[in-house]
């Protein structure tokens, strides 16, 4: 989660800046843009998610959910100042949310898992302040990124080009975090997990 929420984060820092500063979106427009995010966060949370844990593992489903993610990642770094939001944009935030979707609620429930009754919501607590905290370090982190890579372009180099080039640099880090959130999954939660109790629960 604490990797999660250190690549979400700058990756919505990035992509606003890109369509407000690069492309000039207005905030309503930029607001709208985001959308696809919306709709593959919800497909991947309470649709897909729940059906895939009731099959497979939670370890499975986190390492599904951050390959998307990371996928989504690598297509936004296809962005440029003239980029129609068709062909990047919209489809990459699509990928990536339903990849965030389900990596957040199968790393929710392996958090939860075995814990008291009475407990519950103290290790929400936890789960939902590691989120947090990951999401402002990533953004420290990637940010400091982003701004090196921007300053650093060859003499001429038109201000778009820079901060594209700069914006999708910390973008492509964060899907760095989102396969070392896969490597974690992979290392140290159960192969067979969670799938179990959750067929049970249906």
């Amino acid at each position: 989660m604490f990797l999660m929420g250190a690549g979400m984060v700058a990756t919505f820092y990035f992509l606003t800046l890109y369509m407000q500063v690069v492309k000039g979106y207005a905030p309503m427009r930029t607001g709208l843009a985001y959308l696809p995010f919306a709709v593959g966060a919800l497909i991947g949370a309470s649709t897909l998610g729940p059906r895939l844990l009731a099959h497979t593992s939670q370890r499975t489903v986190i390492m599904v959910g951050m390959a998307l993610a990371a996928a989504g990642m690598a297509w936004f770094s296809r962005l440029t100042p003239d980029q129609n939001a068709l062909v990047v944009l919209l489809p990459a935030q699509l990928v990536a949310a339903i990849g965030l979707g389900l990596g957040s609620v199968a790393a929710t429930a392996a958090a939860v898992r075995g814990v008291a009754p009475k407990d519950t919501g103290a290790a929400a607590g936890v789960v939902n302040t590691t989120l947090q905290v990951g999401g402002a370090l990533g953004l420290a982190i990637l940010a400091t990124i982003a701004t090196r890579t921007a300053s650093n372009q060859p003499p001429g180099t038109a201000l778009p080009d820079a901060l594209t080039d700069g914006y999708t640099t910390g973008i492509l880090a964060g899907g760095v975090l989102y396969v070392a959130a896969l490597a974690v999954a992979a290392l140290t939660l159960s192969p067979g997990g969670g799938q179990h109790a959750v067929a049970a629960g249906q």
